[in-house]
């Protein structure tokens, strides 16, 4: 019977050890999520925006989470020689998965700071954060996730919504298409912030978001059928190029 105390401190000493080891299992694998979702958005950013960020580059970064939500602080990003910005980064987790939902960047040369740089480095300074690094790969090409109903859901929104407006524009003598066009949508992760539209016929460009990004889950977009929607006026070649390069091609019907 002495032994029974002995055996029940043994039985809640390896409950314990076996909780923490979950605990920082689970939490290793939220830092893992957040640091892939870092790396698709500042890739995304790089490659279809041209930001200048550092390629190859290993920064420090200061991870802050709260229960399904996130938020992000690099302290010098590094762009080129001649900027370097401080990034505050936020997001949400869900299911395991992270996305990057906003972004500020400050100029940390600025003299004076703005309130907004001096107020959200002093709540990591204050905070008892995760303590990791990001690293921007050497190459930002678009690597895409396999096919799934989400993302099919989401590229028949885009078509969908492009017939909608350009449609819309006709009708109102904003603009003239053919009967039929053929569309040109940039492929994209169901996690991009957005993507972009080439008209074949006349390359025109458009932006399509791909998130309502004050209720990032939402599914509101795509039950009404239709995303916010763009037109982007100063085009590159380059942009052109890469929306070919990576182009889902579709036919739609302009309805007068």
């Amino acid at each position: 019977m002495r032994k029974l105390p002995f055996l029940f401190f043994l039985m809640i000493c390896s409950i314990g050890i076996y909780l923490d080891e979950h605990k920082n299992a689970f939490a290793d694998n939220q830092t893992s999520s957040i640091r892939n979702a870092m790396v698709r958005f500042l890739c995304f950013e790089v490659y279809w925006e041209r930001s200048d960020y550092k390629l190859g580059t290993t920064f420090p970064m200061k991870i802050d989470i709260d229960k399904n939500n996130f938020q992000i602080w690099i302290n010098d990003l590094k762009v080129n020689k001649r900027a370097h910005v401080a990034g505050f980064f936020t997001g949400r987790l869900r299911n395991g998965e992270a996305a990057v939902i906003g972004h500020e960047a400050y100029n940390i040369k600025l003299t004076p700071p703005v309130i907004g740089y001096i107020e959200n480095k002093a709540m990591f300074d204050s905070k008892d954060v995760i303590e990791d690094t990001l690293t921007v790969p050497s190459d930002c090409t678009p690597h895409y996730d396999p096919t799934t109903p989400k993302k099919e859901l989401m590229l028949r929104t885009v078509i969908s919504t492009v017939q909608k407006e350009l449609s819309s524009w006709v009708r109102q003598g904003i603009a003239k298409y053919p009967r039929e066009i053929t569309i040109i949508i940039a492929d994209f992760n169901v996690d991009y912030s957005y993507t972009y539209v080439l008209v074949k016929q006349t390359n025109d460009v458009f932006s399509v978001a791909l998130h309502d990004f004050q209720e990032y889950d939402s599914d509101e977009y795509e039950r009404d059928g239709e995303y916010p929607f763009g037109t982007i006026y100063n085009t590159s070649k380059s942009l052109l190029e890469k929306i070919r390069k990576h182009g889902i091609v579709r036919k739609i019907k302009i309805e007068n």
